[in-house]
């Protein structure tokens, strides 16, 4: 089996960055890509893989952890801190994989065992049933049980798949989007998901269902394409890379025919990708080419309330240099991007402006942000939780919402070329990289007792504005007992030839325990409503 380095990931696993080990889901890669690939011994090496990943499968039906597998070898599932029960799903891909696309030649004991992990695995994702909230968990369960149903000639795997399918379509008709909503990592694997579907199953209406599911992945990854940076436009809920990874594009462009500048690998994230790719709809394709306007504005619901006034709305604005996006609620967390832009420089990497909430120099997902965006135009409060968690928005919440902390900070961060920082000195800051910069007017910063310090630096490959709340030492925070914490700011992105305009006016009431800030210009004032006191997670 290959050992990898475990990595900086923060949950699931009590190893730490500096342990090695041997990981399941990668290795039942390495056993496809071995059996793919044929060498003399490669088979025989892959066989011995297998038989070994599926000794560590938890077949118990009375456990808890049933079905699943555990990250590493090196970390039973009873250490793990929790289990993560998604593994049923990752791995059960694979074991469809190996059975459909080498079934035929593996020694029939192993078959047995694939057969048998699959049937556990299997029964395990019909005992948690995620909802379609869950976007690739629910896409990716679906495939299992439609396929698995299918090999294991089990007709109840094949209703629960297909059900499913028609929940997941059912969602995105309702909300608008993917609640899940505009994530590089997951809406790449919805690809390669919805590939796999239309060639692993013969259900009828699982096949209608998958390619209007396929089509709808398309649009929204169309919708959020940026082709001047290449890059794939905010907000974005969950996302593991500051710019589109190499093997995200990969996904994207092998279906497209034609690679993206500043992105030369082919192929995608699951390599050998032993699922025909299936290309991009000929009417959406053109869209990854151009811009359809110069100057678009798109509004997009991701999730929908009762009041619509409640739902989670995203906007985003494109030109042909740039490209800037802000969700209008949500956790300020590693995988969040609340408030996102791009745009091109003289170099072939884009300039990438974010806004982050650091406790200690980690993303603290107790933050909350408020967002109005207009055109270039965005503003912004970040308000804080009293029932949330600190590095994951699920796991390890703090019921008495107290945090120690040497550090927290608010950052507005530029990374790239040519980048620079300044203070305009009439209470502005700018971040510039090339010949575009992000204008920043610090409208409110409290912090309980501590009062909030805007500070200009650098960071690993770029600068940064910080709205410093707290630096010393080591201090307790109880939220529960802050009379009032929130920071607020409006960014203005402005392009090359564009003059400064003045410090915008800005107002700021409270009423019934809501605060509101308006950023004021000429024509279409911006407006952010929120809690001034550590708050419930809405939703």
């Amino acid at each position: 089996m290959l050992k990898r380095p475990v990595g900086n990931i923060g949950y699931h696993t009590r190893l730490t960055e500096k342990d090695w080990a041997h990981p399941t889901r990668e290795n039942f890669d390495y056993a496809l890509i071995l059996l793919a690939v044929d060498r003399p011994g490669d088979r025989q090496r892959a066989i011995a893989n297998l038989h070994q990943l599926l000794a560590l499968q938890d077949t118990d039906t009375e456990s808890k952890t049933y079905g699943i597998w555990p990250w590493f070898v090196e970390e039973p599932l009873e250490q793990m801190n929790p289990p993560d029960w998604n593994w049923a799903a990752f791995c059960g891909m694979r074991i469809v994989q190996a059975l459909l696309n080498f079934g035929d030649d593996l020694p029939e004991d192993l078959t047995e065992e694939l057969s048998l992990a699959l049937g556990h695995a299997t029964r395990s994702i019909i005992r948690r049933n995620v909802g379609p909230d869950y976007t690739n968990i629910a896409f990716m369960s679906a495939q299992v049980a439609l396929a698995a149903g299918e090999i294991l000639n089990e007709p109840a795997f094949v209703e629960y798949g297909r059900t499913l399918l028609g929940k997941i379509l059912d969602s995105v008709q309702y909300h608008g989007n993917f609640n899940e909503y505009n994530s590089p990592t997951y809406t790449t694997l919805l690809l390669h998901i919805c590939d796999a579907i239309l060639q692993t199953t013969k259900d009828a209406v699982a096949l209608g269902t998958g390619e209007k599911l396929r089509r709808f992945v398309w649009q929204t990854i169309a919708d959020s394409f940026h082709p001047a940076t290449s890059q794939w436009a905010g907000p974005q809920s969950r996302s593991y890379g500051t710019w589109l990874r190499p093997g995200e594009a990969g996904e994207i462009t092998s279906r497209l025919g034609f690679n993206f500048p500043c992105y030369s690998r082919e192929g995608g994230l699951n390599d050998p990708n032993l699922v025909k790719v299936l290309p991009c709809p000929a009417d959406i394709a053109p869209r990854f080419k151009k811009l359809p306007e110069e100057n678009l504005e798109l509004k997009r619901r991701f999730v929908r309330r009762e009041k619509e006034a409640e739902s989670v709305v995203g906007t985003t604005w494109f030109t042909n240099r740039a490209c800037m996006g802000s969700i209008n609620q949500g956790f300020l967390w590693v995988q969040a991007r609340p408030v996102l832009a791009y745009w091109t420089v003289r170099g072939s990497v884009p300039a990438q402006f974010r806004l982050r909430f650091l406790h200690d120099g980690q993303d603290f997902v107790s933050a909350w942000t408020a967002s109005h965006q207009k055109g270039a135009r965005v503003l912004t409060a970040v308000s804080f939780l009293n029932n949330g968690c600190d590095f994951h928005p699920h796991f390890y919440k703090r019921p008495d919402a107290k945090f120690e902390a040497e550090d927290f900070r608010l950052r507005y961060e530029l990374v790239g070329e040519e980048v620079d920082a300044r203070d305009c000195g009439d209470g502005r800051f700018e971040l510039r990289a090339g010949v575009v910069r992000a204008l920043i007017q610090p409208l409110a910063g409290v912090f309980g007792s501590e009062s909030v310090k805007w500070t200009l630096g650098s960071t690993d490959g770029g600068v940064a504005l910080d709205g410093v709340c707290y630096s010393g030492p080591k201090k307790l925070f109880p939220f529960l007992q802050l009379e009032r914490a929130y920071l607020a700011a409006g960014v203005e992105l402005l392009d090359e030839g564009a003059s400064n305009p003045g410090p915008r006016e800005h107002a700021e009431n409270t009423v019934d325990g809501r605060t509101s800030i308006i950023w004021q210009d000429e024509q279409s004032p911006l407006q952010v409503d929120f809690s001034p006191i550590p708050h419930a997670a809405p939703f």
